[in-house]
């Protein structure tokens, strides 16, 4: 039974980590080589594609629906690390193990929940022909993605919630499969206290809850929050944030407390790009931390150098904050950014 199980685990991994997850990689690619282009054309040439800016969109979102599945398999979400050496140091051990269990549940009921719902969505839309804002692309292959995300999340998670049982009993299985090593993923938090809501209130459908996921790509305002997100991500995967890094330590980092300095200034540059005071903290804190706790700054130094870095960059130009206060308050986002 164990080696079924296994086998089943390995080809549902490979199926979800090879082709959805190549897959979704290559989506991403190919919506960022036409972002690239769209630009060219309409600054360089004047002119652009009708449905140019809803394919950018809709692509790239699909592409991260679709990747749910992917970083569920890997263990890989946003998850508070904190409790756990809290708890285990505490000797908690056997506790943590049952949040992760309680957190495995949540994925499935989540997952399952949000899968059910989006399969009658997709067919209606598809019996309707409904359109994205051009009125050339049919929406029903993008509702599709999140689908599929959402139903490989779930079929992911009872596998997982199998791998803690065992592990909570002593018992080990899937020694071949990414563990998990923290709890309380963030996302599975937010998604349990909106299924919450859903329950209580009677004006809150289903329906409206699946639509929302793509109701926002209507405002392309909103989608300059993923779409600074993304670029802060490539910026860290192609080593751009060392470097830049390494260019604030050359300007500044011979001067007494320099190296300080240089923190503030990379993470000045890096929250131009990103936009993301939050991603500029997690970023700096994995290069710029381990550097100055071996330079000899205090701990309680450096944490403060990175939070005083992450309020700096929250003020910079793109800020996601200015953009989600502009919306709210129907300001100019141009004026506040100048501001």
């Amino acid at each position: 039974m164990n080696l079924l199980l296994d086998n089943t685990y390995k080809c549902i991994g490979w199926f979800v980590e090879n082709i959805i997850g190549n897959c979704a990689a290559l989506v991403m690619f190919l919506a960022t080589g036409l972002a690239i282009l769209e630009i060219f054309r309409r600054y360089i040439l004047g002119v652009t594609f009708e449905w140019g800016q809803d394919a950018v969109s809709y692509f790239m979102i699909s592409a991260m629906f679709l990747y749910f599945c992917v970083t569920q398999y890997k263990r890989s979400h946003l998850a508070m690390r904190a409790a756990v050496d809290a708890l285990n140091n505490k000797g908690f051990i056997r506790l943590t193990q049952c949040l992760r269990i309680l957190a495995s549940v949540l994925t499935i009921y989540i997952g399952a929940n949000f899968a059910m719902w989006g399969i009658p969505i997709v067919e209606r839309s598809a019996m309707m022909g409904r359109k994205s804002q051009s009125m050339i692309l049919d929406i029903w292959p993008f509702q599709l993605c999140l689908v599929i995300g959402f139903g490989l999340m779930t079929l992911v998670g009872i596998f997982q919630l199998y791998q803690d049982i065992q592990e909570l009993r002593g018992k080990s299985v899937f020694e071949w499969a990414p563990k998990e090593e923290e709890i309380d993923p963030i996302g599975i938090a937010l998604a349990s206290a909106t299924l919450l809501v859903i329950y209580i209130d009677p004006l809150i459908t289903p329906n409206a809850l699946f639509r929302a996921f793509f109701a926002f790509l209507n405002k392309y305002t909103l989608m300059a929050i993923p779409f600074f997100i993304y670029a802060g991500f490539l910026m860290e995967k192609t080593g751009l944030i060392k470097k830049l890094f390494n260019l604030a330590d050359a300007l500044v980092g011979w001067v007494p407390g320099g190296f300080a300095y240089a923190t503030l200034i990379a993470s000045v540059l890096f929250g131009a790009i990103s936009g993301s005071s939050t991603a500029m903290a997690a970023a700096m804190g994995l290069i710029a931390y381990p550097e100055m706790i071996r330079r000899g700054y205090p701990v309680w130094m450096a944490a403060g150098i990175l939070a005083c870095g992450g309020g700096i960059a929250i003020l910079i130009p793109p800020s996601v904050t200015l953009i989600l206060y502009g919306i709210l308050t129907e300001e100019s986002i141009i004026a506040l950014f100048m501001a």
